[in-house]
């Protein structure tokens, strides 16, 4: 459970990161 609790964790932190960089480069244009 621990290591499927991490993972899921770490994808959601993938996912806001690509979001973020997503709203920059939309800002940027």
């Amino acid at each position: 459970k621990a290591n499927s609790e991490g993972n899921v964790e770490k994808v959601s932190v993938k996912e806001n990161d690509i979001v973020s960089a997503g709203t920059v480069l939309i800002e940027l244009v």
